[in-house]
């Protein structure tokens, strides 16, 4: 309520203390009663302020942990094909038989080696090994492979690992993709060599009024260079024909990469048992088994023999029937198991020697596991199917 005709003064009024006085005093408790509703309308900002973001917490804290968990889910997903890959910087020359490497320490505890390898170099791919795997060990970083087929040549430190299912296809595979790139290369050099004889004989032409014989001449030069550029675009086809040969047989045994399962290989033909395709829904390479697609690590499998001697007084050696994996060897003495290094030695693949000779009629039992792959292309098949013949690398006709 106003109350300002209370303290209206006029101009000839007179003013006393005690008109002010009345005057300030009132107004004075108007402020105070303002004053304390103001504390406790604070109060009651506050209150509901804490009731408010009360229900915002119940409401957003459920949706925001199953936020955090789908993030984690999809982080995890996005880093599985990680666990089949590695790099290693161990000086190692291409050749075949047992090699070792030393994963990097930052790849050692993830990876997840597949039965058969494929290593290459990251600066100059045409180096390659290819092999089944011998042995690894995540805590030192140790792999050990047995190659079987490589490509290039020299010693080298930058190698990049991955998986396979067949390192008979892959070196194939690789050694056609070298060939490939040597037939384009020359076939680049040769049109190269083509167009500068062109040139030479335009400028020839242009100073042919000047000398006959210059442009006689000229025009033996230009002969001679549309001879080499017909046999280089000769060669040229040829390659492309390989190629295209090559691709097609590719393409017979891969399907391409997808998230839902092909019904035909990459040419359109049907499918036929032993062709790859690489799920990307799930990040794994398939191989068709002339029904079903199945992870084709699958299509590798583990086989076990046992073999058992009586030993002569003070024999020592044994030759292993059929062979055996080194480091996949098992052996018991009389029924007590003998440490591999310390109660015998397997590394050739053929025989194993006890450290300590055997008494007469001491039963030496020996477990062998064999790794083996279920269908695969020999090397000669795989050798017709991708291979460039070399009459081709010489010039000569496909």
């Amino acid at each position: 309520m106003r109350r300002f005709d209370r303290y209206r003064v006029a101009d000839d009024d007179e003013v006393q203390a005690s008109y002010f006085n009345g005057v300030h005093e009132d107004v004075d408790l108007r402020l105070h009663a303002v004053e304390e509703k103001a504390v406790g309308w604070d109060e009651q900002v506050e209150r509901f302020e804490d009731v408010a973001l009360g229900k915002i917490d119940d409401a957003l804290l459920p949706i925001l942990q199953e936020a955090i968990v789908i993030r984690e889910r999809i982080e995890t997903a996005a880093h599985l094909g990680a666990l089949f890959t590695a790099r290693s910087n161990t000086q190692l020359a291409v050749e075949v038989g047992i090699r070792s490497l030393v994963i990097s320490p930052d790849d050692r505890q993830r990876f997840a080696p597949a039965g058969f390898l494929v290593v290459t170099s990251e600066i100059a791919p045409e180096n390659w090994l290819a092999g089944r795997l011998n042995a690894y060990d995540p805590w030192s970083g140790e792999l050990s492979i047995l190659v079987t087929a490589t490509g290039g040549a020299g010693t080298h430190s930058d190698w990049f690992i991955t998986a396979t299912t067949d390192p008979v296809l892959a070196s194939a595979i690789l050694d056609a993709a070298v060939t490939m790139s040597v037939s384009v290369t020359a076939a680049a050099q040769s049109a190269q060599q083509a167009a500068t004889s062109q040139q030479a004989a335009a400028s020839q032409a242009a100073s042919a009024a000047n000398s006959a014989n210059l442009a006689a001449a000229s025009k033996a030069q230009a002969n001679v260079s549309a001879i080499a550029a017909s046999g280089s675009a000769d060669v040229a086809s040829s390659a492309a024909a390989s190629a295209q040969t090559m691709l097609a047989g590719l393409g017979s045994k891969y399907a391409g990469a997808s998230s839902a399962a092909p019904t035909s290989d990459a040419l359109g033909n049907a499918l036929t048992p032993g062709v790859l395709w690489f799920d990307t829904g799930s990040n794994l390479m398939k191989v068709y088994t002339g029904a079903v697609w199945i992870v084709a690590a699958s299509s590798v499998f583990r086989s076990s023999a046992t073999e058992t001697f009586t030993a002569s007084a003070g024999q020592t050696s044994f030759v292993v029937t059929g062979g055996y994996d080194v480091g996949r060897l098992t052996v018991y003495r009389n029924g007590l198991r003998l440490i591999a290094g310390t109660g015998f030695t397997a590394s050739n693949g053929t025989t194993l020697a006890l450290a300590t000779p055997a008494s007469a009629g001491d039963l030496i039992e020996i477990e062998k596991s064999i790794f083996i792959l279920s269908d695969v292309w020999s090397k000669g098949e795989a050798d017709a199917r991708f291979l460039m013949p070399t009459s081709l690398l010489d010039g000569g006709a496909y």
